[in-house]
């Protein structure tokens, strides 16, 4: 098995890309968050988000070439509960201002304790996070 394949037993969730988990639970975002052995993305998503569409080549790209990141989809209209969970944990009032949103928790343990910042995808997220070279 390669370094940038996820482990079955370690897999909490379906597999939604090469390296983008699909969560649909606060079960499943925790059993996630718990596993992950180094920086966490969550990107929340929905359907009919153009926005989500737009960045779904940057988010998978993040994935592709920052191995030591663990990226999270969640899709907030399957899952509500992950967004209010996550909105509850991060202390933001008033709820997410929509989708897409993408949050970065240094590790798990942050992520569970509601250490989030809100980012952008792209290459100068790419550079910030120091994932392999952008052309």
């Amino acid at each position: 098995m390669s370094e940038n394949e996820v482990k079955p037993e370690t897999a909490p969730v379906e597999i939604a890309s090469s390296r983008i988990i699909d969560v649909t639970s606060v079960q499943q975002l925790e059993e996630a968050a718990k596993a992950a052995k180094g920086r966490i993305i969550v990107d929340m998503v929905q359907a009919d988000c153009g926005g989500c569409e737009d960045e779904k080549p940057l988010v998978e790209q993040l994935a592709a070439r920052c191995v030591d990141t663990t990226v999270l989809r969640i899709d907030v209209e399957k899952a509500p509960e992950l967004a209010d969970k996550l909105d509850d944990m991060s202390g933001h009032d008033g709820g997410w201002g929509g989708t897409p949103t993408m949050l970065l928790a240094e590790t798990g343990d942050a992520l569970l304790k509601g250490d989030v910042e809100e980012v952008e995808p792209g290459k100068r997220l790419l550079k910030r996070l120091k994932c392999a070279r952008v052309k």
